[in-house]
């Protein structure tokens, strides 16, 4: 187990991690937290890969199935209609 500084940093408290754990776990700008009821907290890793992952091989998906058009909606008097103006 190790322990960490908590600092004030404006209005808020901060952990301060060791620079070796930073590079050691390529901690680069968030990490997610995980708190438990008994008072546990787990700081890990954010895994860069994980944002966003897929989206170019789902991207060119749609495009091979004609789903990447922009959607356009029929012009309508839907505003007119459907509401009281005052």
């Amino acid at each position: 187990m190790m322990k960490a500084v908590i600092e004030k940093f404006g209005n808020d408290l901060c952990i301060k991690l060791p620079k070796d754990i930073i590079k050691k776990f390529n901690i680069k700008d968030e990490v997610e937290l995980k708190i438990y009821d008994n008072n546990e907290v787990v700081v890990k890793a954010v895994k860069e890969e994980k944002m966003r992952k897929d989206w170019e091989r789902e991207f060119k998906k749609m495009a091979e199935m004609g789903d990447d058009r922009l959607i356009e909606f029929p012009d309508t008097d839907w505003e007119l209609e459907n509401w009281e103006w005052k």
